[in-house]
C-alpha cells in the first residue's frame, strides 16, 4: 500500500494553523484597563488647575493615550509583521526537509516512509501521537514522524490508515471548556504551584490598601490629591484581583478552536479528543500524567500543554470511567 507524492507548501503550512501569531487582544485590553483610570485623573488635575499643567498632560493623558493608541495599532501591524516571519521560517524549514518526492506505506504491523533522508519503518506499538488535519494526516513516535496527504491515498486506503493511527473509540462524549471550569481550574492550579508568592502578594496588597484608605480617608487635601490616592488604591484592586479577571480575559481572547465543541474517547492505547477541525489521538505512553480537580481533569502533554476536559459536561458514571482510565494508564501530578 505505497504512496508516492511531494508534499506541497500549504499542506506543511496546515499543521501550524493553531500557532501562527495572532493579535494580541490580551494586552490591548490590559493597556486600556491601566491607561484609562491615570488619562482620568490628569483631567481632573488639569480642571483643578494644578501646577506645571504641561507636565501633567504630558505625563496623565498624553502618555496613556499613546499607549492605548500605540496597543490598538499593533493589534494589526505587530501580528502581521510577527506572522510573515514565522510563516518565513516554517517555509525554510519546509523547503530543506519537505520539499522533496516521499513515499508512504504501511500495514497492520508498521508504516514505512521513504525519503530522501532515508528509509524509517516504525511498528504500530511505538506511535505516540496521529493528528489528523483538513488536508494531512501526521503520524508520530519517538524520533521519527510522517506528514501524508490525504490526496495521496483513495479513501478506502485512507479510512484503513485512519483505523490504525487514530484509533478513535466507539463510544465518545461531546464536551467543551466552559470558561468557569477554565478560571477555577486554573486558578487552582496556579495556586499550588505558586502558593507562597500569590499568599504574600495578597497579604501585602490587603494591608497596603488598607492603608491607602486609612489616608484617603483622613486627608483633607484637594479632590485632584484624593483622586490620585483613588488611583493608587485602583491600580492596586486591579494587581489584587489579577487571578479573577485575568483568566477569563484569556479565554475569551483564545482561539475561537480551543473553546469550540469537541469529542472525548478514551481506549487501551489511549486518549481520542476531536472536532470539526482537528481530531487528535495520544498514546497513554506519550501523555505525561494528570490531575482530577474538582471542576475538571486536566491531562498534560508536558509542562506546558495539556488538555482540559470539564467534569460538568459528563454524567457521574462518565466521570467515574474517565477517572478509571486515567488512573489504570497513568500517574497523578505530583504536587
Amino acid at each position: 500500500m505505497e504512496s508516492t507524492y511531494t508534499l506541497t507548501w500549504e499542506e506543511y503550512a496546515e499543521l501550524f494553523t493553531d500557532s501562527w501569531p495572532r493579535p494580541d487582544y490580551f494586552s490591548a485590553a490590559v493597556v486600556a484597563l491601566v491607561s484609562i483610570p491615570l488619562i482620568a485623573y490628569g483631567i481632573i488635575l488639569a480642571v483643578f488647575g494644578m501646577p506645571d499643567e504641561h507636565t501633567i498632560n504630558f505625563i496623565f493623558i498624553g502618555g496613556p493615550v499613546f499607549l492605548v493608541v500605540a496597543a490598538f495599532l499593533s493589534l494589526a501591524s505587530g501580528n502581521r509583521k510577527a506572522k510573515k516571519q514565522a510563516m518565513a521560517e516554517k517555509r525554510a524549514t519546509y523547503e530543506r526537509w519537505h520539499a522533496k518526492e516521499q513515499s508512504f506505506a504501511f500495514d497492520e504491523e508498521k508504516w514505512i516512509l521513504q525519503s530522501e533522508s532515508g528509509k524509517l519503518e516504525v511498528p504500530w506499538s511505538a506511535l505516540l501521537a496521529a493528528v489528523e488535519w483538513p488536508s494531512v494526516l501526521v503520524l508520530a513516535s519517538e524520533g521519527a514522524a510522517a506528514i501524508v496527504p490525504k490526496r495521496a491515498m483513495n479513501e478506502g486506503k485512507l479510512d484503513l490508515l485512519r483505523k490504525m493511527a487514530i484509533l478513535e473509540p466507539a463510544k465518545k462524549w461531546p464536551f467543551k471548556i466552559s470558561v468557569w471550569d477554565y478560571q477555577a481550574t486554573e486558578t487552582v492550579r496556579i495556586w499550588k504551584r505558586y502558593w507562597f508568592r500569590m499568599a504574600f502578594g495578597n497579604v501585602f496588597g490587603l494591608v497596603v490598601l488598607g492603608w491607602l484608605f486609612q489616608i484617603w480617608h483622613e486627608s483633607n487635601e484637594k479632590i485632584g490629591i484624593v483622586w490620585g490616592w483613588v488611583i493608587a488604591a485602583f491600580m492596586l484592586v486591579l494587581t489584587l484581583t489579577a487571578q479573577i479577571w485575568y483568566l477569563p480575559l484569556k479565554y475569551w481572547t483564545s482561539r475561537r478552536e480551543w473553546r469550540a465543541q469537541k469529542e472525548l474517547g478514551l481506549c487501551g492505547k489511549g486518549l481520542y479528543i476531536g472536532d470539526a477541525h482537528v481530531r487528535v489521538f495520544n498514546a497513554w505512553k506519550y501523555l505525561q500524567s494528570f490531575d482530577d480537580f474538582r471542576r475538571a481533569f486536566v491531562v498534560y502533554k508536558d509542562k506546558n500543554h495539556y488538555h482540559l476536559l470539564s467534569k460538568h459536561y459528563f454524567f457521574q458514571e462518565q466521570r467515574e470511567e474517565i477517572r478509571r482510565g486515567l488512573q489504570e494508564n497513568m500517574k497523578p501530578k505530583s504536587t
